[in-house]
This record gives C-alpha cells, structure tokens and sequence, in this order.
C-alpha cells in the first residue's frame, strides 16, 4: 500500500485512537473530536443532498406536493431563533408523531404477529424432522420465557420448572447477543490492525 498523505494520516489518526488503550490522552482527544466534525460535516452534506435531490429539484420539475414538507423542514430550523423556536415544535411534533406511528406499526409487525406466526406456524408445515425438531424448541423457548416474566403467581411447582426453563433460553439469548457484540467490535479492531499491518508493508494488500 502506498504511503500518501491521506494513508499517513490515517496511520496517525488511529494510532492516536488506539493511545486511549494506555490512558485518555491529548492525541487521542484531538482524533475523538476530528472524528466528531467529520461526523458532523458529512451529515449536514449528505442532508442537504437529500433535501436538493428528493425535495427542491422535485418542487422545480412540477411536483408541488413537495412543498409541504419543504416548508415543514424549514420551519423546524427555526428553533434557532429564541423568538420564533416556539414555531419549529408543529415540525418537531408531526416528525414525532410520523415516527412513533410507523415504529410502533413495524413494533407489533415484527416483535407480535411474526414471532406468532413463526411460533406456530412450522408445526403444522415441516416436514424435515430437524425443522419440526428446531421448531418445537422455539415453541418452548417461547413459552418459557414469557411465563418467566408472569408476576401474578409465585413461581413454585409447574410455574417454577417452567420458569427455570425460561431463564435458561434467555440466559442463552442474551448471551448470543453479547457475543455478537463483542465480535463485532473485535471485527472492527482486526480490520483497522490489518490496514496498518498493510500500510507498513507487513502483509500484502
């Protein structure tokens, strides 16, 4: 790999954020914040990018539906003024509101009627042996876990075993998610190692 200008500058930039392994010091303080403006500079390019191309262009070839959330977005920049910031939460609000229909639309979408339909549904359909095996551990896992989290009764006898039963699956599920984290995170350290191991010229690009 050749070592240009933007290459050496970012050999510096993360060895300067690798220095936070030793401690928080003034280079990794320096990368932290460049980071953060860069960050900060592609999200406004990139929004007023999406506003030119999916709104102004669109309103100047014709199309005036456009135009109210045009209008809308230019308001909500108005809580930059301390006179006129009351007018920017109609924007805030309809955002808002737009948002938490559409999530709590995809919330029982996804997290109600799938995990059903994929609960119930393979019994009656499989017909490979380990897909009717994997399916009714599913269906227990379900069950398990949801009466793990019923409070009205003690959990003693039948409730008790189930309940156990239903710890343990969660106990399994969240540590899959744990363990997909941290590799996740280890996959972004592996990748940075690798560009500077290929950078120095220590392995082949």
């Amino acid at each position: 790999m050749e070592l240009d200008y933007g290459t050496i500058l970012s050999i510096i930039l993360t060895l300067a954020i690798f220095s936070y392994v030793y401690k928080e010091t003034l280079l990794f303080r320096i990368a932290e914040h460049m980071f953060l403006g860069v960050s900060l500079g592609h999200g406004i390019v990139v929004a007023w990018k999406y506003t030119v191309d999916n709104a102004w262009t669109p309103m100047m070839k014709g199309n005036i539906t456009m135009i109210v959330g045009f209008v809308f977005g230019v308001i909500m920049l108005l809580f930059l003024s301390k006179r006129a910031e009351w007018v920017s939460r109609w924007s805030l609000a309809l955002m808002t509101g737009s948002i938490m229909g559409l999530g709590v639309r995809a919330l029982i979408s996804v997290n109600l009627v799938n995990q059903i339909i994929g609960t119930i549904k393979p019994l009656t359909l499989q017909a490979d042996p380990f897909a009717m095996l994997n399916a009714i551990v599913i269906l227990i896992a379900t069950i398990t876990s949801l009466a793990y989290f019923t409070f009205t009764f003690k959990h003693k006898g039948a409730l008790g075993i189930t309940t156990r039963v239903g710890r343990i699956f969660l106990m399994l599920a969240l540590g899959g998610y744990f363990g997909q984290t941290v590799m996740s995170r280890l996959t972004l350290l592996s990748g940075r190692i690798l560009y500077l191991l290929q950078a120095f010229g220590l392995m082949p690009s």
